[in-house]
């Protein structure tokens, strides 16, 4: 009850006859016109009823007989007590109670309204006339808003909002990844698994070295065999575990174990999941700190993998369990933390005090960082090469000249004492050259090679046909071809470097192995003047325009171009940028670096140089030039060998001799990190699930892309994802870089980037997971692009089988819904829009949900709101 007092209706009464004396009085007293005074008393009094219908109570007027009557029929109850006079009668009017609203408000104004006539109007609609209005009578009007009024609707209701407190299944996955490479030997690992009602599903996909026996927790759950599960290179095979095998499964800690019967001995990434049935609505809080464990190995210890530190670090430890008779090393990022050679077994602890004097914390949060754990004294060997590579050899007319000069040379084979002589013709010298080039590539098992001979033919000035490419040989493995090729390269014609370097990228585009390394080789003696086709990119035929200043002769592909004599030769300014424009173009479309040699004395020519400066430039690759033979063969060799040292070393070991395999690292081995965790703790009621996207394949096709694969995932506006990770099969190579852009970003953002820790890779971990920030995860369309490397600046692809993995989580309420009737269809309502919520992200029925839910009764509708006019005239 309001501070105040508590009226009767006699005292009521009384009090309104006093406030009229009142008026009344000021009334008279007043100066005013007689109308104005008179508008004056009826405005007040118009006032003074809108105020009284809605300050006072039902309590306050209970002992009239209109309330009593309502009360004793049950149609005023104690909850309406503390209504206004104006809410209640509005309540009965819209509810089609028209006679007990006007008698409400009739027995409250009859003795206060005897001199004046008065209206109560609802909106448009009459309440309440005490008489009958005419149009020359002067009007009051005083007004009041209620809300919540409409003809026909309900004037109070009931919402309820709801809360999940617990649920009795949801269908998530848990995981259990294997780094881009473990080996070599039996394998070991650990998955956790919750409380679970069901396993629905058992899957797994590895890039494996050869045949093996699976048990879970030491019980037998299969046999199978490398390539049966449609593997390849950069491509996992991929099983499902017999049903019959799930009872295997505990809560807790599973151990999952990996003997190898046949092959290699290796996992070169890949993953098992369990797909469940959980009443677990989310993960246990989040603590600060998380361990990254090692895989069991017996054999050989050879690990390339990775962590991820999911906010700001403030401490690391490691502890390594371990038996090795050779020397153990382990390398986080590119730091060596540990190496020692005592063959006993091992229980190490490495302390905060120790590692934070090796890093600073700050370059190791939210990153993932490689991880590199080895054996020392057994090398990695080199398995072969990996370079696909294409030999550009010039063949217009000055080839037959001297290295220094315009003078005819003389013809010399590659066994002649003399070749290296001032006076050997230039094309007698590149056979000889490319020879040998070529021997050094092939030497290396694995390495392929490709030729392109060129020039310009016809090459009489103003001809829209200039075919610049004399031969061509595609990549092989086959020494004795090539050389043959190679022996038969004559001299005449102009000079087309852009057809030449266009046939080499359609070659490499059409025969280039994703997974290889490739590099164009492009040489000349002389000045680019045959001019290609800028509308058509593929076609090699090109055109040679006439001398200046004849610019209209021709007009090659509509250009006013003309040929100009510079440095002894002839030379177009279109030709030469037509052919940095296509090193440009088979640098972006095949990934080859591009290298060029100047051959002889254009290396002194203005022009001349710059055009070769560019096309390696725009191929990433490097100029060299000279007119010396000897270094001339050096340039040669130097490129062979470079390609041939950058070619991979894999992951694998290959042992011989006397070694023994009796090598153990426990799976109790770890790291771990302590920080302050970069994700906000789950809210009450939030729902956590894993999820998995398309594979990369699925949405960009099957082949392995290079530099990288490119695909994409979508993310409801109803969750928020707080995990994300991307998989990577990086065969023998290392996955070194991620992009990620969300639909609100213009720009690609680079997340990792292995070159950040060294050019040279061997020495690095290698990813199979690499962490995608959950800030950068947006609603909507999110794009990646994964890649793997021999180096910084060898990409070697991505596979079509990556895909995202994502952990998200959903909200598990919702709030005031709808006004309704009862309180029961209130709670129906709450719990089906929480169903609505959730459905899609958890496998659940209203029977399976338990609920918390809070019910407002008493409500007003949300719909109105209403105009209260008060009218008032004199009788």
């Amino acid at each position: 009850m309001k501070k105040g007092f508590l009226f009767t209706m006699d005292t009521f009464l009384g009090l309104i006859l006093v406030i009229a004396i009142i008026l009344t009085f000021n009334f008279f007293k007043s100066d005013l016109s007689f109308k104005d005074k008179r508008y004056q008393k009826i405005s007040c009094q118009s006032q003074d009823i809108i105020d009284i219908l809605s300050e006072l109570k039902v309590r306050e007027v209970q002992s009239s007989s209109i309330i009593q009557q309502l009360i004793s029929e049950g149609k005023l109850n104690e909850q309406d007590f503390d209504k206004s006079l104006l809410d209640v009668s509005t309540s009965f009017f819209y509810t089609g109670n028209e006679t007990i609203a006007s008698l409400i408000v009739e027995e409250v104004l009859q003795n206060i309204s005897s001199n004046v006539c008065v209206e109560v109007l609802v909106g448009s609609d009459s309440l309440y006339q005490s008489c009958n209005k005419t149009r020359d009578e002067d009007y009051s009007v005083s007004t009041k808003i209620e809300t919540g009024y409409e003809i026909g609707r309900p004037t109070e209701g009931y919402t309820a909002r709801a809360f999940l407190s617990s649920i009795s299944g949801k269908t998530t996955s848990s995981y259990v990844y294997f780094g881009g490479y473990v080996g070599d030997g039996n394998i070991t690992r650990i998955l956790s698994l919750p409380s679970f009602s069901e396993i629905e599903e058992v899957y797994m996909e590895m890039d494996l070295g050869g045949n093996f026996d699976l048990y879970i927790n030491g019980n037998s759950a299969g046999s199978y065999l490398k390539s049966s599960g449609g593997g390849g290179i950069m491509i996992p095979d991929k099983w499902y575990i017999d049903p019959s095998e799930f009872s295997h499964f505990e809560e807790g800690n599973n151990t999952i174990t990996l003997n190898f019967t046949l092959g290699n001995s290796y996992i070169g990434g890949g993953h098992l999941r369990v797909t469940y049935e959980t009443s677990e609505l989310a993960p246990e809080e989040e603590t600060g700190a998380s361990r990254y464990y090692f895989p069991g190995i017996q054999g050989f210890i050879n690990i390339y993998s990775s962590s991820y530190v999911p906010g700001d670090l403030k401490g690391m430890s490691a502890h390594l369990h371990y038996k090795n008779n050779y020397t153990t090393y382990l390398t986080l990022g590119n730091t060596e933390i540990y190496r020692d050679n005592q063959t006993s077994e091992q229980s190490v602890d490495i302390s905060n005090a120790t590692l934070s004097g090796l890093f600073d914390y700050n370059d190791l949060s939210g990153e993932t960082i490689p991880i590199r754990l080895g054996t020392g004294e057994i090398s990695v060997v080199q398995e072969g090469g990996n370079a696909d590579v294409i030999l550009v050899t010039d063949l217009s007319g000055s080839m037959n000249w001297e290295l220094e000069s315009s003078s005819t040379g003389v013809d010399r084979d590659c066994d002649d004492p003399d070749l290296y002589d001032g006076d050997t013709k230039r094309i007698s010298l590149a056979r000889c050259l490319a020879k040998d080039f070529v021997n050094i590539l092939l030497n290396t098992t694995g390495n392929r090679v490709g030729l392109v001979g060129y020039s310009g033919k016809p090459n009489y000035m103003c001809t829209g046909n200039s075919d610049p490419i004399i031969s061509y040989h595609d990549l092989t493995t086959d020494l004795g071809s090539l050389e043959t090729q190679i022996e038969d390269y004559e001299p005449d014609g102009a000079t087309g470097i852009c057809g030449a370097i266009r046939q080499a990228r359609l070659i490499m585009e059409s025969q280039g192995d994703p997974s290889k390394q490739k590099f164009i080789v492009v040489m000349t003696d002389g000045l680019a003047n045959v001019q290609c086709d800028p509308n058509d990119e593929d076609d090699v035929i090109g055109c040679l325009n006439f001398r200046c200043p004849y610019t209209s002769t021709c007009q090659c592909f509509g250009r006013s171009d003309c040929l100009y004599y510079e440095c002894g030769d002839w030379v177009s300014d279109e030709a030469s940028n037509d052919a940095v424009q296509d090193s440009c173009k088979a640098y972006q479309d095949t990934n080859s670096t591009i290298h060029s040699i100047g051959f002889g004395t254009v290396g002194d020519c203005p022009i001349g140089n710059q055009t070769l400066w560019d096309i390696a430039d725009c191929g990433n690759g490097d100029y060299y030039e000279s007119d010396n033979a000897t270094e001339l063969q050096e340039i040669y060799r130097g490129i062979a060998e470079s390609i041939v040292e950058i070619t991979y070393q894999t992951q694998i070991i290959n042992v011989t001799g006397n070694f023994t395999q009796d090598n153990v690292l426990y799976p109790d081995s770890y790291i771990e990190f302590n920080y302050i965790p970069s994700v906000v703790p789950y809210d009450y009621g939030e729902i956590s699930f894993t999820r998995e996207a398309d594979k990369l394949g699925e949405l960009t096709g099957d082949d392995i892309d290079d530099p990288y694969k490119e695909g994409w995932f979508n993310i409801s506006e109803q969750i928020k994802v707080v995990d994300a990770k991307i998989t990577s099969y990086s065969s023998d190579y290392w996955t070194d870089r991620l992009y990620v852009k969300n639909q609100t970003a213009t720009n690609w953002t680079n997340v990792y980037w292995l070159g950040d820790y060294g050019d040279d890779y061997s020495s690095l971990g290698d990813p199979y997971i690499v962490q995608i920030p959950s800030d950068m995860v947006g609603s909507g369309n999110n794009s990646v692009r994964i890649g793997t490397g021999l180096s910084p600046l060898n990409g070697t692809g991505g596979s079509p089988d990556n895909r995202v993995i994502y952990t998200a989580r959903v909200k598990g309420s919702v709030g005031y819904g709808d006004v309704f009737n009862s309180s029961l269809d209130a709670v129906d309502d709450a719990v089906q829009r929480l169903i609505d919520e959730i459905e899609d992200y958890v496998n659940v029925t209203e029977d399976d949900i338990v609920m918390e839910n809070q019910t407002l009764g008493g409500l007003r509708w949300l719909w109105g709101p209403s105009l209260a006019k008060v009218v008032v005239w004199e009788k």
